[in-house]
């Protein structure tokens, strides 16, 4: 594990990696690794690179077969592969003079160079909290669009560069206020912590494979909307996804989400020349949409799609990457509602302590807009013109 990667780690910019046909089955991925240039040992058999795929295939091998040998230098993608190594099989090391050769491990998985360089930060974090010495090897998983997510052992870790520390620190705190309402399970948080060139955070791996009851989803998500805050807003201001989220503690609700939601994205956005019809007239229409609705601040996750939700292998409900502060409830039925995934269970358990007011259609459209307008400034595309069509429809 150790020597494998600090000998991966040593791939740095534009080293140039010369592979003989026959030597690898199935591929070999390393992330994290810009202008990478691949080279066939054989001249009359060069690797071709396959566009999209971001794969050097070699046509064919020394037993008929395919090889193939990959790399990527996209941030934050994370690639699995097997691969067989030839013991004879060198490169070129950008720090020394020497080359670097891979000894005769017949089946590894191969991870970013990010990761590598980060673990013994992260396993010293882990001990340090927990007492626990851990030797096991790091495995990617699905961690979403911002972060590169591995499994070490029982362990959870998601990593990125060191200006992330921020998001991460946010993170904890959001999950322990949740944990301290002793309503709905989250994942526990480990530790956090960095090295001289990324952030990490560490939390308790769950199964998320089970199917559960959305009606203990629903009931057990109004339990927390019932710990109440004394105003709205939170402590300390933190993201939506990786864009900065102000909470800014307000007495009144309408203010609230007008000046520490809306407005906001409709900044960012025109700075970077996304402009919003109707954006200034729907600002100051915020008041008047949300009259006649009784907002008590209510504990939010404040990100709660479907893809932040699962359940355990018992059914026991999960809900993680919050994005936490005091509003009004609605405004994570909202959210739930933008991408679809919970279930009618879901809504009638959380209507039995939370029943309906009317106008809530309404509310939900101005509630999501907010998510809209960060995914317009995170991704573009048609997102842009939803949030277009949104504001028209409320002003």
């Amino acid at each position: 594990d150790v020597e494998l990667g600090e000998a991966l780690g040593r791939l740095k910019a534009g080293t140039t990696l010369r592979i003989a046909p026959g030597q690898y089955r199935g591929g070999l991925m390393v992330c994290g690794v810009e202008g990478l240039v691949v080279e066939g040992a054989d001249p009359e058999r060069p690797p071709e690179f396959v566009g999209g795929t971001n794969t050097w295939k070699f046509s064919r091998c020394d037993d008929g077969g395919d090889c193939a040998a990959a790399f990527t230098g996209m941030d934050g993608a994370v690639f699995e592969r097997y691969v067989a190594v030839n013991p004879s099989h060198c490169f070129p090391s950008s720090t020394q003079s020497s080359e670097v050769c891979l000894a005769d491990w017949p089946i590894w998985r191969i991870i970013d160079a990010a990761m590598i360089e980060c673990l013994p930060a992260i396993r010293h974090a882990i001990r340090e909290a927990t007492g626990r010495v851990v030797t096991a090897a790091p495995e990617p998983v699905g961690g979403g669009c911002i972060h590169r997510a591995f499994r070490i052992g029982t362990f959870f870790v998601k990593i990125n560069r060191r200006d992330y520390a921020a998001m991460f620190k946010a993170e904890t705190d959001g999950l322990r206020a949740i944990t301290a309402t002793r309503t709905i399970r989250v994942p526990e948080p480990i530790a956090t912590g960095s090295d001289t060139q990324s952030a990490f955070l560490v939390l308790e791996w769950l199964d998320l494979s089970g199917a559960g009851d959305d009606a203990d989803l629903g009931g057990q998500l109004a339990a927390m909307h019932r710990h109440l805050g004394q105003k709205h807003g939170w402590k300390r201001d933190n993201f939506i996804g990786s864009t900065p989220q102000s909470n800014a503690p307000a007495e009144n609700w309408a203010e609230f989400f007008r000046d520490c939601r809306l407005a906001p994205m409709f900044r960012l956005l025109a700075g970077r020349g996304i402009h919003i019809p109707g954006a200034d007239e729907l600002l100051e229409r915020v008041t008047s949409l949300l009259a006649g609705v009784n907002v008590r601040p209510s504990l939010l996750h404040g990100d709660l799609w479907g893809g932040n939700a699962g359940f355990l292998r018992d059914g026991t409900p999960v809900i993680y990457d919050p994005a936490l502060y005091h509003g009004h409830h609605e405004a994570d039925l909202a959210m739930t509602r933008l991408f679809g995934g919970f279930g009618s269970r879901f809504y009638h358990a959380h209507r039995a302590v939370f029943p309906s007011e009317p106008g809530i259609e309404q509310r939900t459209a101005l509630y999501n807009l907010y998510h809209i307008l960060n995914h317009a400034l995170l991704f573009g595309g048609g997102y842009t013109g939803q949030a277009r069509n949104v504001v028209r429809s409320l002003i």
